[in-house]
This record gives structure tokens, C-alpha cells and sequence, in this order.
């Protein structure tokens, strides 16, 4: 007899251990404005990719992100967006090869399979 209260007791405890965690991790969720967590987006202010044999920096940048450029005539694009990050009046994106800043315009540099190419988000 007693074999079984026992089991009836270590049963209860389980389920109410079970519950209790469903709770606390239910309870976790809630952030300490009470609001639900929500999946967000991370934008980027730095995105690199590698260079490929004869690759333009420009072309590729365009087949690995979304981005926006301004044009401007004689000089070519200018890019002022990638993924969905615009820079102010008082940022510009800088374009980096192999971790020194660009002395042409991305749509004149021609990339090499060695080539790490990276884009910051910079103030003025």
C-alpha cells in the first residue's frame, strides 16, 4: 500500500514540476516591460564578401545585398544603402579592400579571388 502512495506522490510531483517550468519558461518570454519578444532585424553597419577572379566590387556587392546607389554623372554610382540601411547626411559607406580603404570607386575596382572586400558605415 505504501509502494503506491508513494508512486501517486512522486507522479504529483513530476506534473507540478512540469507545469511549474512550463510556466517559468512561459514567464521568460515577457521582458520587463511586459511586452512579448519579437524577432528583429539586425542591420548591419559593416558587410564584407570576397573578390572573385575579375569580379567588379560593385557588381558583387550588388549579387550578395540589396543596395541603393546614387548616380552622378562622370563619376558613376555612389552607394548610399545596403540592406535597408541608408546612410544620414552625416554618414557615407566606405568601401575597404583587404582591410585598407579603396582608392577607386567600387565600380572601377576589379576584385581577385584573394580580396576581402568590406563595406563600413562611417560618420563624416
Amino acid at each position: 500500500m505504501a509502494s503506491k502512495k508513494y508512486t501517486s506522490i512522486l507522479v504529483g510531483i513530476t506534473l507540478a514540476l512540469v507545469v511549474i517550468t512550463g510556466v517559468g519558461l512561459a514567464a521568460f518570454r515577457i521582458n520587463n516591460d511586459g511586452q512579448t519578444n519579437t524577432t528583429q532585424t539586425i542591420r548591419a553597419t559593416t558587410v564584407s564578401y570576397h573578390g572573385t577572379s575579375n569580379g567588379n566590387a560593385l557588381n558583387l556587392l550588388k549579387q550578395h545585398y540589396t543596395v541603393k546607389t546614387k548616380t552622378y554623372t562622370g563619376m558613376g554610382e555612389e552607394v548610399i544603402g545596403i540592406n535597408g540601411v541608408v546612410a544620414s547626411s552625416k554618414q557615407y559607406w566606405a568601401f575597404y579592400v583587404n582591410g585598407k580603404e579603396a582608392q577607386v570607386g567600387a565600380g572601377s575596382y576589379t576584385t581577385k579571388k584573394t580580396d576581402t572586400i568590406t563595406w563600413k558605415l562611417e560618420s563624416l
